[in-house]
């Protein structure tokens, strides 16, 4: 009974933390009570010490619940626009604050640089699909401008031809014309 007794104040003693935290972060605690009652004799020193472990217990359960709370407040102060980065934040909750800040800050700083990556990405495919569409554009207005030629360039040509046809054909009837008078 004072064992039970010790294991349900601690899971009491527990549940408050919790509480006191909002989420169950606190880690499974770990007493010893049966092993500290070994060897005693009377109900007074199985009291004491059920109770003396008991103490201990919360102790140490309520530094880890402290530690856990300032992690917390920490996370909550330096990632308020990053909380998707930590979504394992139960397990690292349990680190030592000074890891736990360097963490948060490695975490933060990677997420940065690789976001920062993929936008120089977006850009140079931005920049580059702009660049081939001012090639492309270049190209078919060189390609207009050669049709355009070769077009000036038949015309042209016709019109040559077209004249040399008209003065075969004048020199023809002058030579008909004096045929004629002869």
């Amino acid at each position: 009974e004072i064992v039970t007794a010790g294991r349900d104040a601690l899971t009491a003693h527990a549940a408050t933390l919790t509480k006191r935290l909002g989420k169950p972060y606190l880690p499974a605690l770990a007493a010893d009570f049966a092993g500290v009652i070994k060897g005693k004799k009377t109900i007074a020193s199985l009291r004491d010490a059920v109770d003396t472990e008991l103490a201990r217990a919360k102790i140490e359960a309520n530094a880890v619940a402290d530690r856990i709370e300032i992690n917390l407040n920490s996370l909550r102060d330096m990632a308020k626009d990053h909380a998707f980065l930590f979504a394992d934040a139960a397990q690292i909750v349990l680190k030592a604050p000074d890891d736990f800040s360097a963490l948060v800050k490695v975490r933060i700083t990677e997420h940065n640089a690789s976001e920062q990556q993929r936008l120089d990405a977006e850009r140079e495919r931005i920049r580059a699909e702009e660049q081939h569409k001012a090639q492309a554009e270049a190209e078919a207005k060189t390609a207009a401008a050669e049709q355009g030629r070769l077009r000036q360039e038949r015309l042209a040509q016709q019109a040559l031809v077209e004249t040399e046809m008209v003065r075969q054909q004048a020199a023809r009837e002058q030579a008909d014309g004096i045929e004629r008078a002869a």
